[in-house]
């Protein structure tokens, strides 16, 4: 993992909590390396190891088979794409269009 300052990396333990490397340089402490990142709640300091480089676009189908959970606004886009993209398509696209009511 590159450690230059901009870099956009996430917590391992919370895929969702996205920031990036600050300026200050890594601390070293008890043989363990820490990183601070600045993440939407403000700066935190964290062990290198608990960090991993964020794609550019994040794709919540490929993280969700290796067991990592992105953002629910990921999860949403790649949810309606697999329903746009399948076979039920022409029929979410015609009840959308229509506003069908179904009646017993």
């Amino acid at each position: 993992m590159t450690l230059q300052p901009g870099t956009r990396v996430r917590l391992k333990g919370d895929p969702s909590s996205i920031g990036v490397i600050t300026d200050k340089p890594p601390l070293e402490r008890a043989g363990r390396t820490f990183i601070e990142i600045e993440l939407p709640a403000g700066r935190r300091t964290v062990p290198l190891i608990e960090l991993e480089n964020v794609p550019e676009i994040a794709d919540a189908l490929t993280d969700f088979t290796i067991g990592k959970l992105s953002g629910p606004d990921d999860l949403r886009r790649a949810l309606t794409h697999m329903r746009m993209t399948g076979k039920l398509a022409d029929i979410i696209y015609s009840i959308g269009a229509t506003n069908t009511e179904f009646h017993a």
